[in-house]
């Protein structure tokens, strides 16, 4: 690119299949706002390039250039395209020279994306065996080449993908792709020892960490990668749903796997039920980790036997007592804030309260029962949100 730039004396600049700036060979002058501009106007021709180039002219901050687009690749695979600014217009001869160019430039990203498919395959083989437990001396071996050390600190992640349009939806290899340099670039911005592979419509990644780093460093710096690479990738696809679960810190290589498993049902609770927030840690999880591990119909059971009563009560009558105990909890039992919360006078709160004990029979100061209404509102709210996605989809 700089070779032709010196030798053309013209902006140029390197776009990928789908429109996204790859490099750029551009003259001191040209500024950051001119190449944005550029990028977004070329993006559609990129998509719909089928010539072998197009000549255009286009207006820049009152200066008119002719714009020359060369597609790299063949029509059945676009590499993208080569785009050269000139505020003279080119000759056929100059631009039939480009197209040489391009033939070189085609090669290179093969060469460069062949390099890179095959990275992705010795290391997805490689996370593959690990996370699926079977440690050997073969693997150690094959984890040092990769230069892994097995006594290092270690971190599952799993980034999950769904297009919010349709869930059956494939995402594309071009787009695939990107999300998994994006991943790279992220990670390996902030920490040096990173594995990200892709599986399927996911990313796995495998974050290193000196033995020496504190637990509480590690959890906040993982939590505040992902967030960072969560946002990026939103902003970049708004019709993707992604989400990220974060495995538990383990020591050594060979408890890794424990980390992917805990990943895995971190974005298995964020498929299923609402969650605040996209970036999801294991540690995070407490009563959900008890959602996890049972059956709904278990779940359901539970529920009836705590709150059932008051549950059948609320339907019948369309009052505010299981709300009016939500917020109770919530508030740590905090009969002030609790009054506050809903708008009502303590006289009032304290009657619902004690309607509440009567229905339930319990003693809302009794610990032991307590806990288990605790249990079950968190449970019972979880599978009502996830009943309420449900039907959304629907």
């Amino acid at each position: 690119m700089n070779f032709i730039h010196k030798t053309i004396g013209q902006h140029m600049f390197l776009f990928n299949e789908i429109g996204e700036l790859k490099a750029s060979a551009c003259h001191s002058s040209f500024s950051v706002e001119m190449t944005e501009y550029i990028t977004q106007y070329t993006k559609q021709i990129i998509l719909t390039l089928e010539n072998s180039h197009t000549v255009s002219e286009i207006k820049l901050n009152d200066e008119t250039y002719q714009i020359v687009v060369l597609s790299l690749g063949s029509k059945l695979k676009s590499l993208g395209g080569l785009i050269i600014l000139s505020k003279q217009k080119m000759s056929e001869v100059d631009i039939a020279a480009l197209e040489h160019a391009c033939t070189i430039i085609s090669l290179e990203l093969v060469k460069e994306q062949a390099i890179f498919e095959t990275q992705q395959r010795l290391r997805g083989e490689f996370v593959t065996k690990l996370f699926s437990g079977q440690m050997d001396e073969a693997l150690i071996q094959k984890a040092k080449n990769l230069n892994f050390d097995p006594n290092r600190t270690y971190v599952a992640m799993i980034i999950n993908f769904e297009d919010k349009l349709n869930e059956q939806k494939v995402l594309g290899e071009h787009v695939l792709r990107n999300l998994l340099h994006m991943s790279n670039k992220t990670l390996l911005g902030r920490n040096s020892q990173v594995m990200a592979v892709r599986v399927e419509n996911q990313i796995v990644a495998l974050l290193s960490f000196h033995s020496r780093v504190s637990s509480s460093n590690i959890v906040t710096e993982t939590k505040e990668l992902a967030k960072n690479l969560q946002h990026e990738m939103v902003n970049k696809y708004r019709e993707l749903d992604v989400s990220i679960g974060i495995g538990r810190i383990k020591q050594g290589l060979t408890f890794v796997h424990e980390s992917f498993v805990e990943a895995t049902k971190c974005i298995k609770f964020l498929k299923n039920y609402l969650f605040d927030y996209r970036v999801l840690c294991y540690t995070d999880l407490g009563v959900q980790r008890f959602i996890l591990q049972n059956s709904k119909e278990e779940l359901n059971d539970f529920i009836q036997e705590v709150l059932g009563p008051l549950i059948q009560y609320e339907q019948s009558r369309k009052g505010a007592l299981l709300s009016t105990l939500i917020v109770y909890l919530d508030q740590n039992q905090n009969i002030k804030k609790t009054a506050d919360s809903l708008h009502i006078h303590t006289n009032t709160l304290s009657y619902r309260l004690k309607r509440i004990e009567k229905i339930l029979l319990i003693d809302l100061n009794d610990s032991q029962p307590l806990f288990n209404i605790h249990l079950a509102i968190n449970i019972y709210q979880c599978i009502k949100a996830k009943d309420t996605l449900k039907k959304n989809k629907s």
